[in-house]
């Protein structure tokens, strides 16, 4: 019996459609910049080609044909003569070749270079319009201040030294870290809500005849010998204090049965009647904590690898707390984030080289899937992953490496400031090999994004 795709199908797979279209933006930013300066700097331009491979749609309009290729993994501008293969009448002064050395670098230098400023544009609107996310805690490094202070994924910093924050302060929260010089910075975090499911054994109290909960089994004997500790508490009290601190509970939790049922820990009635359908037995139940605002202090130390302080945590911007700083401070915050993000990116890189984090490596399919999730969550999410990818693409084709902008720019630097061109055949060989072994790596992280 065949079976066609219902409305949740459709819906799903509806959403990879912007993302394609997106990632389609990022690359049409891409070579537009370069497309663009080269005609500025009276390049000829024969082909404009959104993705690579056999064009399944093309159009011609002056001298330039613009087309779709067949295969996703990127796109090129064809400047007439950048090839030295290429025949070309050497007297035309409107080749590649025969154009200022300072016209080719901008050429090649504004690919990149629109990416960062199409960030800086996404940014400005992404603030303006919706507010900046306060900083976020994403990650917590084991043995860190930040993790021996308490700090969780999902924390939110709220305010610093009793002052509310009032716009993105991620860069300026990293720039009062290090400034701290080590003392202790006083914050308050607001922690999300979250649901996580625990056993609990239950005992009746011989003072009320209420059930409470219970601790699991222990060595024989050690219970008594916290009593005699002399805690204060009785004895009821201190078996359920040390029960909820064992499951990592908190008296303002709600239990919550799977049939619906509840009980908040501090009703110690409905607690009672809720823990009855154990009958003597542990239950399992989804804990159930509502979020909450709280001071933190944390005490920055000095990491001499990076050669600041930190405390330990990776950022990124609330989605929930957003504030709207203004249009100048929006600006401001605009013109800063490629600068910033490009920071955030290369000291990851440098964890990743020297091991202290393990890397992660996506293609076109992962960055898609990205996209796409982005777009369920919202247009905010969208446009704040669209400018982080445009930094991304700007800074991965900046770097020195054959085939990239960035080792065309090392060779055309080499020119102007030797004032002698390289040799041709050897700088495309150079960029050819480079071309291959990153088209190889391409397929196989593609292969490794869809199959693995």
């Amino acid at each position: 019996m065949a079976c066609l795709p219902g409305p949740a199908y459709h819906w799903a797979v509806g959403w990879y459609i912007p993302a394609i279209l997106a990632l389609g933006l990022l690359i049409i930013v891409h070579e537009g910049g370069h497309f663009i300066v080269a005609r500025l700097c009276k390049m000829k331009v024969e082909r404009f080609s959104l993705f690579f491979g056999p064009a399944i749609f093309k159009f011609k309009r002056g001298e330039t044909t613009f087309q779709i290729g067949s295969i996703p993994l990127g796109g090129f501008v064809q400047i007439s003569g950048m090839n030295p293969h290429e025949e070309i009448d050497e007297k035309d002064p409107y080749v590649y070749p025969n154009r200022p050395a300072w016209q080719r670098f901008l050429a090649i230098f504004a690919g990149p270079g629109t990416n960062y400023l199409f960030a800086v544009v996404l940014w400005f609107v992404l603030t303006a319009v919706a507010g900046a996310g306060l900083p976020m805690v994403m990650g917590v490094e084991k043995g860190m201040a930040a993790a021996k202070a308490g700090l969780e994924p999902g924390d939110t910093v709220v305010a610093i030294e009793g002052k509310r924050l009032t716009y993105d302060t991620n860069a300026a929260f990293r720039d009062l870290i290090n400034g701290s010089k080590g003392k202790p910075i006083n914050m308050t975090i607001v922690r999300p809500a979250r649901n996580f499911r625990t056993t609990v054994p239950s005992f009746k109290d011989p003072a009320t005849g209420l059930l409470r909960i219970g601790l699991m089994p222990g060595p024989e004997g050690w219970l008594d010998t916290v009593v005699e500790a002399g805690s204060g508490l009785p004895r009821a009290d201190l078996i359920e204090a040390l029960a909820i601190a064992q499951r990592g509970l908190r008296r303002d939790d709600t239990l919550v049965l799977g049939d619906g049922r509840s009980a908040r820990i501090d009703d110690a009635v409905a607690l009672s009647k809720l823990l009855e359908i154990g009958q003597g037995q542990a239950i399992s139940v989804t804990a159930r904590r509502a979020a909450s605002e709280f001071p933190i202090t944390v005490s920055p130390t000095w990491d001499a690898s990076l050669g600041r302080y930190r405390i330990g945590i990776a950022l990124d911007q609330s989605p929930e707390h957003r504030v709207k700083p203004g249009i100048l401070i929006a600006a401001s915050s605009a013109i800063k984030y490629p600068v910033t993000e490009s920071q955030n990116i290369l000291t990851g890189l440098y964890r990743v080289v020297t091991r202290k984090e393990k890397g992660e490596v996506g293609g076109p399919v992962k960055i898609t899937k990205y996209i796409r999730q982005s777009f369920q969550i919202g247009w905010v999410e969208a446009v704040r992953l669209l400018a982080m990818l445009n930094v991304y693409l700007g800074l991965f084709n900046l770097l020195p490496l054959p085939a990239l902008d960035g080792g065309r720019l090392v060779f055309l630097g080499y020119e102007m400031v030797t004032r002698r061109r390289p040799n041709p055949r050897f700088e495309a060989a150079v960029h050819m090999v480079g071309f291959m072994v990153l088209f190889a790596l391409m397929i196989v992280v593609t292969f490794k994004d869809i199959f693995m």
